[in-house]
């Protein structure tokens, strides 16, 4: 079905739209009408912005009323938008496949193109946010990120307990993975001269991860961000809130109830990570289960069935144990062990203490290399 030839009064329609859309703007400049080699209409124009000049095409297609056309880049390499399908790709409007009808014209489309572009002032130094018409998950938000940062309950209550316009040194703890690095605030030393910890990440954790120094600064509610156009541009906006830049990699900033996280580089770069919110508390075990946190058990044999025991009751709430095994982890214990190569030629005992403590941050674990038989 070629809609435009079957569907006269509809065509007629489309065009009166952006005609009348023509004479009732001053950011719209019309290049012409033309067909693809698959036979769909396009109509050509320039967006204008005070962000730039935008070389937009609205494409219809095939089987259009009845699916809604496409806002892209005439160009296939620009990415212009957050809401935007890859280079090139179609801009994520108001209007798509979940919500269409009909009645909205491709003029309608323009217009909100319009309002995505402007809104986000693309081009400019300072991106602003728009909503996405989708209700989508943290994890659909975060597909393709690398570099994230990770807030804990903990590490909330204790930025909220601050006050404003304060730098304090820190230590961050990157997890690496292939997919991604996670980064974690281990400790901050406060301006009384203690350290805090947090109590939920387990301390065998910074044997594992990569420790780099940084700094928490709760900011100014009532002060835009530093500019991340360059390091040093970055250090001028925190000096002038009167704070003193440290010698440091990473930096976390804490504005009323909201944490942004950045990599600092020697380049004179500076990249935000994306931000993990804390989760909300909720209860995950029964009442019935809290008795447990004052029992001590022992794990005599920490191979295919002790390990999995053990790290079974870490999770019911356990959090005093005693684990003996003089055996070591060898590949072949894999296929039935609870533990995995990460932990190969090291003893039983020892990393399923550890792994115990990476379940259950809380738990103290005795593990002694013994044979009991022997």
């Amino acid at each position: 079905m070629i809609w435009y030839l079957e569907n006269y009064l509809r065509s007629r329609q489309e065009r009166e739209a952006l005609e009348a859309l023509l004479t009732s703007v001053d950011w719209l400049a019309p290049i012409g009408w033309r067909i693809d080699s698959s036979l769909r209409l396009i109509w050509d124009a320039d967006i204008w912005t005070p962000g730039g000049i935008f070389q937009i095409s609205l494409r219809y297609p095939n089987h259009f009323p009845h699916s809604p056309p496409l806002v892209l880049p005439r160009n296939d390499n620009e990415r212009w938008s957050s809401h935007q399908y890859g280079s090139g790709g179609e801009l994520c409007l108001e209007y798509g496949p979940d919500n269409w009808h009909p009645d909205v014209t491709g003029a309608n489309m323009i217009t909100s193109a319009h309002r995505l572009l402007e809104s986000e002032g693309t081009g400019s130094n300072e991106r602003g946010v728009v909503a996405s018409r989708h209700k989508t998950t943290l994890g659909q938000e975060l597909r393709g990120t690398l570099g994230r940062f990770l807030v804990t309950r903990t590490l909330s209550e204790f930025a909220a307990s601050l006050p404003e316009t304060v730098l304090l040194p820190a230590i961050m703890v990157m997890l690496f993975r292939k997919e991604t690095y996670t980064h974690v605030l281990a400790s901050v030393d406060t301006s009384e001269g203690t350290k805090w910890t947090d109590a939920m990440i387990p301390e065998v954790l910074l044997f594992e991860g990569y420790e780099r120094p940084a700094a928490l600064i709760k900011w100014p509610e009532d002060t835009p961000t530093p500019s991340t156009q360059s390091l040093a541009s970055f250090k001028q906006d925190i000096a002038s809130v009167g704070l003193e830049m440290l010698d440091i990699k990473k930096l976390v900033l804490v504005k009323g109830f909201s944490f942004k996280a950045y990599s600092l580089w020697d380049d004179d770069t500076v990249t935000e990570l994306s931000v993990i919110p804390a989760e909300p508390s909720a209860d995950r075990l029964d009442e019935g289960h809290s008795a447990l946190r004052d029992r001590k058990v022992s794990i005599i044999g920490c191979g295919s069935l002790g390990s999995k025991i053990a790290v079974l009751m870490a999770r019911s709430g356990v959090a005093k144990f005693l684990v003996v095994d003089d055996d070591l982890l060898l590949p072949d214990n894999f296929v039935r062990h609870d533990l995995d190569w990460r932990d190969a030629g090291t003893h039983k005992a020892d990393s399923v203490a550890r792994r115990i403590q990476l379940v259950n941050p809380a738990a103290t674990c005795v593990s002694l290399a013994h044979d009991m038989s022997g």
